[in-house]
């Protein structure tokens, strides 16, 4: 039989074990639930630096990149910007995420058909003798270099009415997310561009009416000297 001492003494060894059970059983859930915040909510790398910053002949599109140090060769992160039609695009692990604004004061300035642009047009001829516009690119350079070259490292605009979509620097945005002005914008763009080597039918960039409009009817005429 056990003496008031030896109760006393069993009681206080009995709280002990409790409570460093309970400490215990405290930390491990502590433990338990930093790892699972820490699998739920990763941490945003932040060790990221600003890149150097590519900014077209004309001032309309800007390449802003980052990458860890040292590595800008190979960035993880880019923002490209199109001041005269009015939208941005990041691209991170390989998804663009683009919305449109609408363009600042005195951004009519930027217009590439304003100075010396050189200009692509993807075509093909159909049995009927139609040519059908796939893609535009458009890019502002000096008079002397008019062959394109990705490895330049220049910025150039391109319209894809098969796709309907403008991109640059391989973020792309469908024409119909762009601003009224932007819309606007990219159509005086296109006709310009098209008049400059020779096609003479003017484009429709409605959703799913691109390819198909812009191929009716298109006709190529000499240039005039």
């Amino acid at each position: 039989m056990l003496r008031d001492h030896d109760r006393c003494t069993s009681r206080s060894v009995t709280k002990s074990v409790v409570a460093a059970m309970t400490a215990a059983a405290i930390a491990l859930g502590l433990t338990a639930a930093h790892v699972s915040a820490q699998i739920m909510s990763p941490q945003r790398d932040t060790e990221l630096a600003p890149c150097e910053t590519i900014t077209s002949l004309e001032k309309r599109l800007q390449l802003e990149r980052w990458a860890p140090r040292g590595e800008c060769d190979r960035p993880t992160r880019a923002r490209i910007t199109d001041n005269f039609l009015g939208y941005t695009c990041l691209t991170e692990g390989g998804i663009d995420s683009c919305r449109a604004f609408v363009p600042k004061p005195g951004s009519r300035n930027l217009d590439t058909a304003k100075g010396f642009r050189c200009l692509d047009l993807s075509m093909t001829l159909t049995s009927e003798g139609d040519f059908l516009v796939h893609r535009l690119r458009e890019w502002a350079t000096t008079p002397t270099e008019c062959e394109w070259d990705p490895n330049l490292g220049l910025l150039a605009t391109e319209v894809d009415f098969d796709a309907n979509q403008v991109c640059a620097a391989g973020a792309c945005i469908p024409f119909q997310q762009l601003t009224g002005i932007g819309k606007a914008r990219l159509k005086h763009l296109v006709i310009s561009a098209f008049r400059e080597n020779g096609v003479t039918s003017a484009p429709n960039l409605e959703p799913r009416m691109a390819s198909s409009t812009v191929a009716s009817g298109l006709s190529i005429r000499k240039a005039a000297r």
